[in-house]
């Protein structure tokens, strides 16, 4: 995470725990209270949980203001 000069405020940090396959198109959204989610793409879709005919689905996962995560990976 970085300030609003871009100085770094925190270390790095995983925010998906699955690393095999194909993950891709990260993307960032902040809101006002300075909670942010971050979204990205999956492929292949595990049995069971969804996605599209491709295989593939859109995956997303909350943090506070302070990095912390609010939910755990969502489909």
């Amino acid at each position: 995470m970085f300030d609003r000069f871009g100085t770094p405020v925190s270390s790095d940090f995983i925010v998906n725990s699955t690393t095999t396959d194909y993950q891709y198109g990260s993307q960032v959204a902040l809101n006002s209270a300075g909670n942010f989610v971050v979204t990205w793409g999956s492929v292949p879709v595990l049995p069971g949980e969804g996605g599209t005919n491709d295989n593939s689905a859109v995956r997303a996962r909350l943090y506070d203001i302070g990095g912390f995560a609010v939910t755990q990976r969502m489909l």
